[in-house]
């Protein structure tokens, strides 16, 4: 813009401003051979020349943006008014960069309102052929990427052909003030062929999950294959992202997984963790492109929902059998506290070792260090370690171990001994409560 401002500017004979009144101020009307464009700056503010240039420039421009939005892609499209107004105003910028070819009519400086005019006309012969060699330059470059996107998208690469199909919306989207028509079929308008190609490309699309409901053991270790298969209209979907969560309850699932030449993704899931009676298993499809999507276009057409399929797990009620010994004992509330965790992670808690599957060795040491000087009263520093060992009972083999190694804990002195082993025990429990799920065993009956 600026550059075309100064090449303008350039060309007006400073010294020609009118001490009459000119023709052309009053009556400045496009005609059928040239568009005119009027403008005018407050001879008070800095660089007016230039201003009201860039202003006659504008005016020109607008007018040109009226048979735009009337013949061209402006009025096709179907999106909120807000992005219109956003396209609509790139446009006339885009318009003004692109003209070419004006001349100056006159310039006048009226002494009296202190307004300083400019007038530029445009050969409408001049800009149309301007406009016919870039519509056909645009056009093609938009036809080849439609054309790619057709191709891909019959091949079943939706990925390949969803960025072709917005890559080519980026390009077209500042010449949108163009006809940008394929020669070959003037019916066929390249933007709108785009932008519906990229909000149907997911039409048709369906997805199917194998096994679609299981029968599981939570905190059991599963290897159990998934398959989900994805076609659009019975053509398998190649390269596509699938994304896989628990939507009810939790466990260990392969996350992403993209679909083979016969639009299989295949997932693993290990584990079920999750309390819930009845667990869902969801997977969707995920719109990633091969490119990163910058234009105003192109996002707006992104697709906000995919095609989604779900798999159904049914938990079994587990009655793996625990035993909980303890060893070294200097917090003995902290037994209680842990009972009633792993009660909570499907361990069922036994009095007799002989009847458990699992064998936890349970220590809890409390030690005393320093003091601690503060500015109300003394501290007393108390060294909490804990040590949990799982084994199987039947095999004697060690299962997993968790181990918090002498956390610091400052008590008051003036507290009682049943005060300290309180306080020690609660703030052991806050690292034991974060921790401990993670070194549960997986136990297979």
């Amino acid at each position: 813009m600026k550059r075309i401002l100064i090449a303008s500017i350039l060309t007006i004979p400073f010294l020609s401003v009118f001490a009459a009144v000119p023709k052309w101020l009053t009556s400045h009307e496009s005609s059928a051979t040239e568009y005119y464009g009027l403008g005018m700056a407050p001879m008070s503010s800095g660089n007016y020349i230039e201003k009201a240039s860039e202003n006659a420039l504008i005016d020109i421009a607008r007018q040109i943006m009226v048979k735009v939005q009337n013949e061209t892609f402006l009025s096709m499209i179907e999106t909120d008014n807000q992005i219109k107004e956003t396209l609509a105003q790139k446009t006339q910028m885009e318009v003004l960069n692109f003209l070419t070819g004006q001349e100056l009519v006159g310039q006048y400086a009226d002494k009296k309102s202190g307004l300083y005019y400019v007038c530029y006309k445009l050969n409408k012969v001049t800009y149309n052929a301007a406009v016919r060699a870039k519509s056909e330059e645009i056009a093609s470059i938009g036809y080849d990427y439609l054309q790619q996107g057709d191709e891909a998208l019959d091949r079943g690469e939706l990925q390949r052909a969803y960025s072709m199909y917005s890559q080519g919306l980026d390009v077209v989207e500042p010449w949108l003030f163009l006809p940008l028509r394929d020669p070959k079929d003037p019916h066929l308008h390249i933007p709108t062929m785009l932008c519906q190609r990229s909000i149907s490309i997911y039409d048709g699309l369906a997805l199917t999950v194998t096994p679609s409901q299981l029968d599981v053991l939570p905190f059991t270790f599963l290897s159990q294959d998934i398959s989900v298969q994805v076609l659009r209209r019975g053509t398998p979907v190649a390269n596509m992202p699938v994304m896989a969560t628990f939507a009810v309850g939790a466990g260990e699932l392969t996350s992403e997984a993209k679909t083979d030449a016969n639009g299989m993704a295949h997932f693993l899931l290990s584990k079920v963790t999750g309390k819930e009676p009845v667990q869902i298993c969801r997977f969707q499809l995920s719109q990633v492109a091969e490119r990163e999507i910058t234009g105003i276009l192109a996002k707006n057409m992104s697709v906000q929902t995919f095609p989604q399929t779900e798999l159904t797990l049914s938990v079994q009620a587990q009655q793996i059998k625990a035993y909980i010994h303890n060893g070294t004992n200097d917090l003995p509330a902290m037994k209680k506290q842990i009972e009633a965790m792993l009660v909570n992670n499907h361990f069922n808690i036994v009095a007799d070792p002989d009847d458990a599957d699992i064998f936890i060795d349970l220590q809890t040491l409390l030690e005393l260090g320093g003091t601690v000087k503060g500015e109300i009263y003394d501290l007393n520093e108390c060294l909490v370690s804990v040590q949990i060992n799982f084994y199987d009972y039947h095999t004697n083999q060690q299962l997993s171990s968790y181990n918090l190694s002498q956390l610091r804990v400052l008590c008051n002195q003036q507290n009682t001994m049943d005060q300290t082993l309180a306080q020690c025990t609660r703030e052991a429990m806050k690292r034991v409560k974060r921790e401990l799920p993670r070194k549960i065993p997986v136990i297979k009956k």
